[in-house]
């Protein structure tokens, strides 16, 4: 379905910690980090345009204080791509 942003992704039903996406593979090149199947996530997760290696999702999980991207407290799920 379209989202303000372009296509977007359902949250699938409540797991045991909340709101999961169990799966995520958009095509062949996309640099998708391991998840915590425990992770809460917003409604909807819009996808980006191409990045260097595919198309991107951003990261939209929730956290204290907002949102907050995993790649921001783990960069070395980002340097195994690079």
């Amino acid at each position: 379905p379209l989202g303000p942003f372009g296509p977007v992704i359902p949250v699938s039903p409540l797991g045991p910690c909340g709101p999961m996406i169990p799966v995520l593979p958009l095509g062949p090149c996309v640099p998708l980090y391991p998840l915590n199947p425990c992770t809460p996530w917003s409604p909807l997760l819009p996808v980006s345009p191409l990045g260097p290696f595919g198309p991107m999702i951003p990261v939209l999980p929730l956290g204290p204080c907002g949102p907050v991207s995993p790649f921001k407290q783990d960069k070395t799920r980002l340097v195994k791509f690079l």
